[in-house]
């Protein structure tokens, strides 16, 4: 089974859970527990985001901005010239 299978219909219960299918869990290889990122457009549209894979995509996205000189190492020279 592909996500490109979906839409599918989800329902509400009593206490406002969705269950998402174990098709899904599995594809994506969601686990109990899992947090995820709710976004509610204004047009109504909501997105849920594992929380998991945002972070894993985001990593390392900023090692190629910082510059090749350590931050504490130029704190330390830093507190060695005031000495």
């Amino acid at each position: 089974m592909t996500l490109q299978q979906y839409p599918k219909t989800l329902y509400l219960d009593g206490e406002g859970r969705l269950s998402l299918p174990d098709s899904v869990r599995q594809e994506l290889g969601l686990v109990e527990g899992d947090r995820f990122i709710l976004t509610v457009s204004e047009t109504g549209v909501i997105q849920l985001t594992s929380l998991r894979q945002q972070v894993h995509s985001l990593r390392g996205i900023l090692k190629n901005l910082t510059p090749e000189k350590s931050v504490v190492d130029e704190l330390i020279q830093e507190r060695k010239n005031y000495v």
